[in-house]
């Protein structure tokens, strides 16, 4: 039978993760935003990119908020030693999907598109404009919070000692974010590849790959049309849904695993 996983005690707000990012809040986001300030606000820029495309504005050092208006994006950055030269490790720190407002990239951070993608992407001043408006500041408020925790959930997992650790807890964080509930567990709809979650926890692409491999013969996670599906109930990811009123029979044969990690060190 499916139990609650021990990190979920650390969801909080599981209902406005549902909300925000269950589906994409709008295919517009930003325009939408812009139509209610449209007489305090300029225009947004528009950056168009296919896949693979790096944006970093660092021309446009003046830049504050990020519209993901359409496709999947992740914000990255390079790690560097100790004479301050990059290096090759590349990390990750967030992720956007069409829909969702991200701060922009900050100093030696860029936007990557994993497919292809709209961002747009206002100055410091129109956002100064924009908080002027309530629903409007209310609306970016929400995002930059969420943003916020994701961040800090990014931070959390790198408590895990246990490389694996870390792989299992990315994924339930991805899961928070772009879970959706299907036949057997819950998919995580975004374009992930082993040396991208490898990007995510700060291991090697082969520790990941192995960590895979493990989760998959102990039932925990399969891959599903390129895309992982984590096998426990939707309502274990969030505890604030309602769980089905089954016998624990049947929770035996719906073929759900139990996912938990062991406590922190």
């Amino acid at each position: 039978m499916a139990v609650a996983h021990p990190l979920l005690a650390h969801a909080q707000d599981a209902d406005a993760s549902i909300r925000n990012h269950g589906a994409p809040a709008s295919t517009g986001v930003l325009t939408e935003l812009l139509g209610e300030g449209a007489e305090v606000a300029a225009p947004p820029m528009t950056v168009v990119l296919t896949r693979g495309d790096v944006w970093s504005g660092t021309d446009e050092s003046d830049l504050a908020l990020v519209a993901v208006e359409a496709g999947f994006v992740v914000i990255s950055t390079d790690t560097s030693n100790g004479s301050g030269r990059p290096a090759t490790r590349r990390v990750v720190v967030a992720t956007g999907q069409q829909g969702m407002l991200l701060p922009s990239p900050g100093p030696d951070e860029r936007v990557e598109a994993l497919t292809a993608s709209r961002i747009d992407v206002v100055s410091a001043d129109v956002l100064r404009a924009l908080l002027g408006l309530p629903s409007v500041a209310e609306a970016i408020a929400d995002a930059f919070a969420e943003a916020t925790r994701d961040r800090q959930a990014t931070i959390r997992n790198c408590a895990y000692v246990r490389h694996s650790e870390r792989v299992l807890a990315k994924l339930l964080q991805l899961a928070r974010t772009y879970g959706r509930a299907v036949p057997g567990g819950v998919r995580v709809d975004f374009p992930l590849t082993h040396q991208l979650l490898a990007d995510m926890v700060g291991s090697a692409r082969e520790t990941v790959s192995l960590a895979l491999s493990d989760f998959a013969r102990q039932g925990l996670v399969h891959c599903q049309h390129r895309r992982y599906v984590l096998r426990m109930a939707p309502h274990e990811l969030f505890p604030t849904l309602r769980a089905p009123e089954v016998a624990p029979a049947r929770a035996v044969g719906s073929g759900m695993a139990a996912i938990a990690l062991p406590a922190r060190r």
